[in-house]
């Protein structure tokens, strides 16, 4: 074994930076094309302010998060759950959670959804590492009650 194996090493390992830049391709291909764009999965704060700035400009763009980019972040929720809390695009940080909500808020995120992949316990999460672990969360169980409880409420 090499390198870190700890539940954190997952997020860090993949960049903020590869969303914004995916982001901003997919604006750019939009503003040329006039095509609309749908932002899916949106895990980073960033990507919900450059969203918001394209709707700004008049582009024909949506995204979407997901509960679990609403409420974990990654440094508490890989800390302590390890490969249970590994997910794709990961779990990213505070800042990103009040982010999403203001996004929410202001419309620059239209909407919450889940792509819900709940794994066998056994067979895909227990007992593995952080790097062999398959990713996924339950989504269709939590989402209603976490927007009811903490952007409701």
């Amino acid at each position: 074994e090499e390198g870190r194996m700890d539940g954190p090493a997952w997020a860090e390992a993949r960049s903020e930076l590869a969303e914004k830049v995916a982001i901003e391709l997919g604006i750019s291909f939009a503003e040329h094309t006039g095509a609309r764009l749908h932002i899916v999965h949106m895990s980073t704060g960033i990507g919900a302010k450059l969203v918001g700035e394209a709707k700004k400009r008049g582009l024909s763009v949506t995204s979407e998060t997901c509960p679990h980019y609403l409420t974990l972040n990654y440094q508490e929720a890989m800390s302590e759950h390890g490969a249970y809390a590994k997910i794709a695009p990961p779990l990213r940080t505070k800042k990103d959670n009040e982010m999403h909500w203001e996004g929410l808020n202001n419309g620059s995120i239209d909407f919450v959804a889940t792509d819900h992949a709940p794994y066998e316990i056994e067979s895909e999460k227990a007992g593995r590492d952080i790097w062999t672990a398959f990713p996924g969360i339950p989504g269709v169980e939590t989402m209603v009650p976490i927007v009811v409880s903490e952007g409701y409420n």
